[in-house]
């Protein structure tokens, strides 16, 4: 079992902005980099959230859509465990994640 302060080294946000309709956060989860980029709600009150693996313009990418932020970031979380080549989003501690995305208020 890890403490809180050995859990927020497995996920943490490096760089966060806003774009034109969405935030984006850069997060380095134990080594491995991750973006995520949280979408504006539709007219529908839908969130959207779509992971890539890194930061480079054509890495893959997977999202998902829900009610609330993090109803989005725990399907996100899902479908990276479940997408193949996406290996590295496979790996990454996504309970860590919303945790550092809590801290910001992000979700």
């Amino acid at each position: 079992m890890t403490t809180p302060s050995e859990e927020s080294l497995q996920a943490r946000i490096t760089v966060q902005f806003r774009e034109s309709s969405n935030m984006t956060y850069e997060l380095d989860c134990a080594g491995t980099a991750l973006v995520l980029r949280v979408f504006f709600p539709t007219d529908a009150g839908e969130w959207r959230i779509v992971a890539q693996a890194s930061t480079a313009p054509d890495a893959p990418s997977t999202g998902s859509k829900a009610t609330s932020r993090v109803e989005a970031l725990r399907a996100l979380a899902r479908s990276c465990r479940e997408v193949d080549g996406l290996p590295s989003l496979a790996r990454i501690d996504w309970s860590a994640v919303e945790q550092a995305m809590v801290k910001v208020r992000a979700v």
